[in-house]
């Protein structure tokens, strides 16, 4: 009957020490998350304070157009294949 007893509340320790190191891993990567927010945010408010802001744009602009003109490539690939494969 004691050997019993000395299991469960050794799986009862083990389950809360289990349980701390869980909330201690999960609090840990809260505070990494906004930690990394906060510098990101810092990088971006100084980039869009500094005299580079017009360069920074355009090259994100140029960027975006480059992207969607990708797309847009791709999407009509697909376009004439699949009209190819009906005919």
């Amino acid at each position: 009957m004691q050997h019993g007893v000395l299991v469960t509340q050794l799986q009862k320790t083990q389950f809360f020490h289990f349980k701390n190191a869980y909330t201690m891993s999960r609090n840990s990567k809260a505070v990494v998350s906004f930690i990394v927010g906060a510098a990101v945010g810092v990088a971006v408010g100084y980039f869009l304070n500094s005299d580079k802001k017009d360069e920074l744009v355009g090259k994100l602009k140029y960027q975006a157009d480059k992207l969607k003109d990708k797309f847009r490539s791709k999407k009509q690939q697909l376009e004439d294949a699949i009209e190819n494969e009906l005919t």
